[in-house]
């Protein structure tokens, strides 16, 4: 939470979701796999 979003406050807000979205579907797919 710095002060980065000066810039492009949208495009961290996508960047941000979709390093959440992608940190939460890696266990999701890897016990998928396992299974």
């Amino acid at each position: 939470m710095t002060t980065r979003r000066r810039r492009s406050a949208d495009g961290s807000a996508l960047v941000e979701i979709t390093w959440l979205t992608i940190l939460l579907l890696i266990p999701l797919v890897y016990l998928l796999i396992s299974v």
